[in-house]
């Protein structure tokens, strides 16, 4: 009996967390990813992710793996994505970076002593971490059936400014259909083609300009009279 209490506990545990699709909908597929992390190979993205079905301490950071699509575990925990230069970090990773927790109201929520109930934030502050998004959604979900979408694929690219900022553009969706239909809008952003803008070639000067003149002009008398350039 003593086993089947935990057994019981465990079960009922998965079921309270575990989605259970309403009537007349069906699950949708959502798959985000960063299409050109490979691109940037000096260049580790960091996931955070933070809720209740996180880990003890509230949160857990992760190294983000390119063309792989972005997760967050359970439904309600909440992604963050950071930037970090590979030589920045030492032995211990992404571990090794430090994170900061915030205190801040649950509004709607009052506590047993009529005050409004908080919860804890956290955020990785870190010098040589840079903040890409905190609101991208990775979590499909379920739709109803009169909505005939199957899944969703959704590509952003990374791009690097001649400051060396880096950002988190959104490029192409690819939206496919329960009737087989697939539909793809967007495309990848042009500031993610090149991690650098290219550098225009500058203006020839004007005494090579007056030089190709005349030597042109000799060539043509040289040639008038039968002889060669």
């Amino acid at each position: 009996m003593k086993t089947l209490i935990p057994l019981f506990l465990c079960i009922a545990a998965s079921v309270a967390f575990a989605d259970i699709l309403p009537p007349d909908s069906h699950s949708l597929d959502l798959c985000v990813k960063i299409a050109n992390l490979v691109e940037f190979p000096d260049v580790t993205i960091v996931g955070l992710i933070q809720g209740p079905m996180s880990s003890e301490s509230g949160y857990r950071l992760s190294e983000v793996a390119g063309g792989t699509c972005l997760g967050k575990g359970y439904k309600f925990n909440s992604l963050s994505l950071y930037a970090v230069k590979k030589n920045g970090l030492g032995p211990s990773g992404v571990q090794s970076l430090g994170v900061k927790t915030t205190t801040k109201p649950n509004e709607g929520c009052i506590d047993e002593n009529g005050q409004t109930c908080t919860y804890k934030a956290y955020s990785i502050d870190d010098s040589r971490a840079q903040l890409l998004s905190d609101a991208i959604e990775t979590y499909g979900g379920y739709i109803s059936n009169s909505d005939q979408r199957s899944s969703v694929s959704v590509n952003y690219y990374l791009a690097e400014g001649q400051n060396g900022k880096i950002s988190l553009v959104k490029g192409e969706t690819t939206t496919k259909y329960t009737d087989g239909r697939e539909i793809r809008s967007g495309e990848r952003p042009a500031s993610a083609k090149t991690p650098f803008p290219p550098i225009p070639s500058p203006p020839p000067s004007p005494n090579s300009v007056q030089k190709d003149f005349f030597s042109s002009f000799i060539c043509f008398f040289v040639q008038l009279f039968g002889g060669r350039c």
